[in-house]
């Protein structure tokens, strides 16, 4: 069962915990308000940023185009693996 976003939030990611920790911290760092809220059997026990963990990236209404919008950007050329 899909879970709704709190009221004024967007989801802008679901997915691995690991790679949520990343986006959550290029969200913040260009001053966006992004909450992280983790889930899965494992989250309990496993420490922060787990393989086995799944999340979910929230920010509030007003900064959901501009997180979907950095998250889906390709890197600069210069950032790109040969």
């Amino acid at each position: 069962m899909r879970r709704q976003p709190p009221e004024g939030w967007r989801e802008v990611f679901r997915g691995p915990a690991v790679r949520g920790d990343v986006l959550h911290a290029v969200l913040e760092s260009a001053g966006l308000h992004p909450v992280l809220e983790r889930s899965g059997a494992q989250s309990w026990w496993a420490g922060a940023g787990s393989a086995l963990e799944e999340c979910n990236l929230y920010v509030p209404d007003d900064e959901g185009d501009r997180a979907r919008e950095m998250i889906t950007a390709d890197p600069p050329a210069s950032e790109r693996p040969d």
